[in-house]
């Protein structure tokens, strides 16, 4: 393995684990947040109403805004230095903020306005709450801003645990919840005044979260000489407001286009029924967890690296890194989409069945779930391919393809989610992501001076999906000969041993065949998880 590729996967490995922490807390969080909120209207009023400032933070946080400054600041590093990156994140932190902060109060003025106008107990919930937790966006925003400067700087590990920060604050607050009498008690208070309750103390947990993530971030940037620091010289660098609008404007079109088909998926699901929404959300969390470690990770690390190769003009790095990434992104996410869909229901189970979360909140779940984890790979490696283009700052062309993609999303949504319910909308989001990965893979061909090894990235595809399969049709063939085999207590699901034994041993026969067969990923991960010595010259 070349030396860059030890070089990516030492860097994504530590960005992996930040991560992988991040999102088991945030699993763990959710399933809480089923048994104390269950599947139905009271899930969904907090699921939509918290909606809306993850709306920013995708829209803007890790979207435009964070896409945009990745490129800008490693081109600055390469031309100018540091000193004039650092005046340039602090020209973009102080724009964004005022623009954010005009945003939130919209929001919220639009919100109490709209509460007049709607009869539905959860609606008025949602409305309600909106208000009250739309500021955590305007700080995981600009979280988001400062973590892409911090990346481009090849600091990765410390601005991902800052993450940590939301979820440890409200699982403190749901075990809270879950704990003292009075909150056991509140959705059943009159007029719905007792729900309210709930779900505001979970939203004040919400903005103290952002704040601390915000500290924590900041501190990071003065660490590592990028600190914000105002003078008057810096109101005057139009050409870095010039620059942003310029690769932020198609990224935000871009970005708000997938948020609003997003909107469009949830309001579809809204409208068939209570458990709906919730059985989006609950399997979502699950399928994200592989592509937040995965995905998120090789995409933060590779983007920087790609953009550093684009600004000395070196196309045949540019690509041999993408697809690096790429190859070694398939390794991982296959045998995951295989194993979620075989025992998608078991998981289900094990993870969210307590509390309120009932037999038929789960059946609307494993539907979900079915679709969701066959487009895994192609959620995941969309965020590498789109690298391919903004490290070079094109903007534009994923912009294009991504509208394109979005309308087909929206009309397959109302063709399918009558035949298919929730389900039809997942399956149209799976499609639209294929046509999505499909098109831009075709443009870069045509548009790079390099070729691209597209038919060895197909052939290695199907080669670990061939081995995924096999072992995952074993993996069922066995799994009823393990209930029983290790006694627990009565509080612990029955599906949790034998999962537990064929999900590990999935896992390790996977490595130890591809290891064996000659695979480059296998042995470059495995090689990396026992701490060899990498050897600098190789």
């Amino acid at each position: 393995m070349a030396a860059f590729g030890k070089s990516i996967l030492k860097s994504s490995s530590g960005l992996m684990i930040a991560t992988m922490l991040s999102r088991v807390l945030g699993l763990f969080r959710v399933v809480l947040e089923a048994g104390i909120l269950g599947g139905g209207a009271l899930a969904g009023a907090w699921q939509m109403a918290f909606m809306v400032p993850n709306l920013f933070r995708r829209l803007l946080g890790e979207g435009a805004l964070g896409a945009a400054m990745v490129p800008m600041v490693s081109h600055s590093l390469v031309r100018d230095g540091k000193e004039q990156a650092r005046q340039m994140l602090t020209v973009v932190m102080i724009v964004s903020g005022l623009v954010l902060a005009v945003l939130c109060i919209l929001v919220a003025g639009a919100s109490l306005l709209a509460i007049n106008f709607v009869e539905r107990q959860d609606t008025q919930l949602m409305l309600r709450l909106i208000p009250l937790i739309i500021p955590y966006a305007l700080f995981i925003c600009l979280v988001g801003v400062m973590s892409s400067a911090l990346n481009s700087l090849k600091v990765f590990f410390l601005p991902a645990l800052g993450a940590l920060s939301f979820n440890v604050v409200l699982i403190a607050a749901l075990l809270y919840l879950a704990s003292v009498p009075w909150g056991k008690s509140l959705s059943d208070a009159a007029n719905g005044e007792g729900d309210f309750r709930m779900l505001a103390f979970l939203g004040y947990a919400v903005l103290l979260s952002g704040v601390l993530q915000f500290m924590l971030t900041l501190g990071l940037l003065y660490f590592n000489g990028m600190g914000i620091e105002l003078s008057r010289s810096l109101f005057r660098r139009y050409d870095v407001l010039k620059e942003l609008w310029v690769l932020t404007l198609p990224g935000l079109i871009g970005a708000a286009a997938l948020q609003v088909s997003f909107i469009v998926d949830r309001l579809l699901a809204f409208s068939l029924g209570a458990y709906a929404v919730p059985a989006l959300n609950y399997p979502d969390r699950l399928i994200f967890l592989p592509i937040s470690v995965f995905a998120l990770s090789l995409g933060m690390v590779v983007l920087p690296d790609m953009s550093r190769e684009a600004a000395r003009g070196n196309m045949e790095k540019l690509v041999e890194t993408m697809f690096f990434g790429l190859r070694n992104l398939l390794f991982l996410c296959i045998p995951v989409a295989v194993f979620m869909l075989l025992f998608r229901v078991e998981l289900l189970k094990v993870i969210y069945m307590r509390g309120r979360f009932d037999e038929q909140a789960l059946q609307e779940c494993a539907w979900s779930m079915l679709f969701y984890s066959m487009g895994i790979p192609f959620f995941s490696s969309i965020k590498i391919v789109v690298a391919g283009f903004q490290s070079r700052k094109d903007m534009k062309t994923p912009m294009k393809v991504s509208l394109l993609c979005i309308a087909v999303n929206i009309i397959l949504n109302i063709i399918l989610m009558y035949p298919l319910r929730q389900g039809g909308i997942v399956l149209a989001t799976v499609i639209s992501s294929i046509l999505n990965n499909l098109l831009l893979l075709l443009i870069l061909r045509r548009t790079l001076t390099q070729s691209l090894p597209l038919g060895g990235l197909l052939v290695t595809a199907f080669k670990y999906l061939a081995l995924s399969v096999v072992l995952g049709s074993g993996a069922v063939l066995w799994y009823p000969y393990f209930y029983g085999i290790i006694e627990l207590p009565s509080r612990f699901p029955v599906d949790l041993v034998p999962l537990a034994i064929c999900g590990t041993a999935f896992v390790m026969v996977y490595f130890v065949v591809s290891k064996l067969s000659g695979s480059e990923e296998a042995a470059g991960i495995m090689e990396l998880v026992t701490r060899r010595k990498i050897n600098k010259g190789d």
